[in-house]
């Protein structure tokens, strides 16, 4: 299982910023959020170990958080150290690809994030 911050290298490194699109920080707590709840119906098991905190704007992985609370409401740049085929799950999360997860979930994400207020 990977840490959040994985999880969330993972988005930004998919994003196609030649189309426009564009992760806040609020933004990427939000796809985080709705990530791993679709994780533990999908698999009844969490797609990363920290906690989710309730805050008064929204959820928040407070590591990923530290992480780009620099960006305000700016968009995020594209992680350089980071390779997307690094996520690998055990098993027992019956994850065939776990690409192929992230990807479906993120283009379910493109299509909730305009009824979202970011």
């Amino acid at each position: 299982m990977k840490n959040a911050l994985n999880v969330a290298h993972y988005f930004l490194k998919r994003l196609d910023r030649e189309a426009g699109d564009t992760r806040s920080p609020l933004k990427l707590q939000k796809i985080l959020y709705y990530a791993q709840a679709w994780s533990l119906v999908l698999n009844n098991n969490p797609l990363f170990t920290e906690e989710i905190e309730a805050w008064v704007s929204d959820p928040v992985v407070r590591e990923v958080w530290n992480e780009y609370q620099a960006y305000k409401y700016r968009d995020i740049p594209e992680p350089e150290d980071y390779r997307v085929n690094k996520i690998k799950y055990p098993s027992r999360l019956n994850i065939n690809k776990p690409s192929a997860f992230l990807q479906n979930r993120l283009n379910l994400f493109k299509l909730l994030i305009p009824m979202m207020q970011c």
